[in-house]
């Protein structure tokens, strides 16, 4: 088995080896990821904080060893809580941004981190020797570090909240996890990494923790909401944002009202989502 690293702002991850194939999901810089099988120009792929599986074209593939892997996955990490940070690659010298959600190991007091190959071995930052998996973060201000669960609960709520505000009318985008499109799931499973609680990418799986709540009015900030069709499948998830309100991403990220029957949409005067069960993960 064979291992690598996400190292440009977000690529896409397909249902199927295919350009033209449905994209299910996204990898943020710095998404670790196992190899389960190569397929030509693709390679099928299990992430490594929920173990989701897609294809993913070679061309972004950038190899770690196992070694390299077990290091970065045990690392803390920092996450990137703003918008986006502007990241410079170390042999190029070239700037990028990283959105919003993305986490890498937490750099050093000069900003300094590496993904895989060699450490930093320099006095200063220098093209000469430097690595391409070696990066200098150029405004560190927008991040924040965690190794594991924030202990004080409180602050989980208002954090989590203050982060979902952020994607406010960042559009809808199937299998999108960034602020220039995101999807429902995509935006929960963000929210909750913010604090460094990691939980499944889909809606159908997330329903699965957690426990469940008898009414709406029971419910708190950070917990999830899910709703169901006519055959009563789990199509949709938001976050409660308060009494009676939630966020989610249907058509952008929106506020909206919630009560035991659904997700009511003010604008078009209609519920737009049947409401099936709310549970609390924290």
């Amino acid at each position: 088995m064979s291992y690598g690293v996400c190292i440009l702002s977000v690529v896409p991850l397909r249902g199927e080896a295919s350009e033209r194939a449905e994209m299910v999901s996204q990898l943020l810089f710095g998404d670790l990821y196992e190899v389960l099988e190569e397929n030509g120009n693709w390679l099928k792929i299990k992430t490594s904080d929920c173990g989701y599986e897609g294809f993913l074209s070679q061309k972004y593939h950038h190899t770690l060893s196992k070694e390299q892997f077990q290091e970065l996955k045990q690392a803390p990490q920092s996450m990137v809580s703003d918008f986006m940070t502007l990241i410079c690659e170390g042999k190029t010298q070239t700037i990028f941004p990283v959105f919003i959600g993305a986490s890498f190991p937490k750099p050093d007091d000069q900003g300094r981190f590496q993904m895989g190959n060699a450490a930093f071995t320099l006095p200063s930052w220098s093209e000469e020797a430097v690595e391409n998996s070696e990066f200098k973060i150029q405004h560190s201000e927008s991040e924040t570090t965690f190794s594991s669960q924030f202990s004080v609960f409180s602050f989980q709520l208002s954090s989590m909240l203050e982060f979902a505000m952020r994607f406010l009318r960042a559009p809808y985008l199937w299998g999108g996890r960034t602020p220039a499109g995101i999807d429902c799931s995509g935006f929960t499973q963000l929210i909750y990494k913010s604090i460094g609680v990691l939980i499944p990418r889909d809606a159908s799986q997330q329903v699965e923790l957690g426990q469940p709540l008898d009414f709406a009015s029971e419910a708190q900030i950070g917990d999830l909401a899910f709703f169901q069709n006519e055959e009563g499948r789990i199509i949709h998830v938001g976050m409660v944002c308060g009494p009676g309100k939630i966020i989610h991403a249907s058509g952008q990220v929106r506020i909206d009202k919630l009560d035991d029957t659904g997700i009511f949409n003010a604008d078009k005067g209609q519920y737009s989502h049947q409401l099936r069960i709310i549970k609390r993960i924290l």
